[in-house]
């Protein structure tokens, strides 16, 4: 029987007719409540992409939820020791205490979002092996501030970390999603200059 055709002394093809086309246009407004959802709601997020399971590598774009950072560079750098300033260290900008060594780590913040997104050198530390609270970077060309839609910051933290050959690790604390960690490689203070791959003097 044809849906929809009439049948003497009944009226229930009618219906079902009109049903089925009611039901086709639940369907549809549903459809198009779900593609609504999917569409919008995302209030100019980035890509959900997660970070990579392990530390990423050195030069690595990795995923945030506000776009990308990456460690492009690390130097290590002279400061001044106790034995330069004869004990007197009260008060001294970039000592370096005895077995520890300056760290200058050159980074890249990504704003992939179509807002604008606030950053702070306050997201990144390092840590190393046998020292239970991240270093946090003593100073920098990278001050707090906002970043505009699809732009990007690079400058360089610098830290002061312990170096007896140990790995250290660049944090980077995502306001809204998972820690970013980045391989740094071996410490050690043999001074050497600025390249990429790993810290200066460091066995991989």
């Amino acid at each position: 029987m044809t849906v929809g055709a009439r049948v003497p002394g009944r009226t229930r093809g009618p219906r079902v007719l009109t049903a089925m086309v009611a039901g086709v246009a639940v369907l549809a407004l549903g459809g198009a409540g779900v593609a609504a959802l999917s569409m919008g709601g995302g209030g100019g997020a980035a890509p959900a992409t997660p970070p990579p399971a392990g530390p990423a590598a050195l030069g690595d774009a990795v995923p945030t939820s506000f776009g990308f950072v990456s460690a492009d560079t690390v130097e290590r750098v002279k400061g001044v020791g106790a034995r330069q300033l004869a004990g007197m260290t009260h008060g001294i900008n970039n000592l370096v205490p005895a077995g520890s060594t300056q760290l200058q780590v050159g980074v890249t913040i990504t704003n992939a979002r179509s807002a604008e997104h606030a950053y702070t050198p306050a997201w990144f530390a390092i840590e190393t092996a046998g020292r239970r609270t991240p270093v946090r970077p003593t100073a920098g060309s990278i001050r707090a501030g906002v970043l505009q839609p699809d732009a990007a910051i690079e400058g360089s933290l610098v830290f002061v970390v312990p170096a007896r050959g140990q790995r250290a690790v660049l944090v980077v604390d995502d306001p809204a999603g998972a820690p970013v960690r980045i391989d740094l490689g071996r410490v050690d203070r043999a001074a050497a200059p600025a390249h990429q791959g790993h810290v200066p003097g460091a066995r991989p």
